[in-house]
């Protein structure tokens, strides 16, 4: 990768379990020194689940990807709908970016 890379993983969740591998290296990534930004989605559920510590006993299958989660990451939560208020903000602001127009257009029937 090159210097002031942006590596965009859609539903993280795919990218991390079952693959610790994948966890580790994201990791290596974000301490090797480059100039590097990770950014990806993930639905709580699957947050809760990669973040949780092992029962006694069990197999510690999410180690790296909790590590990654907890400790090498900035996690922004979002809420599922927009309340009304947050609409009626955005299109306040609509000529100012086409893709606010598209958000809005997308997010008005249901939030």
């Amino acid at each position: 990768m090159g210097p002031r890379t942006v590596l965009w993983l859609n539903e993280t969740q795919i990218f991390l379990r079952d693959q610790p591998e994948a966890a580790a290296a994201l990791r290596r990534l974000l301490t090797g020194g480059e100039s590097v930004v990770v950014v990806g989605t993930m639905w709580p559920q699957f947050w809760k689940d990669l973040t949780a510590a092992p029962a006694v006993g069990e197999t510690d299958v999410y180690y790296q990807a909790r590590e990654l989660l907890l400790h090498d990451a900035v996690r922004l939560e979002m809420p599922e709908l927009f309340a009304s208020e947050d609409l009626a903000a955005l299109r306040r602001q609509l000529g100012s970016d086409p893709r606010l127009a598209a958000a809005a257009n997308v997010a008005c029937s249901d939030g």
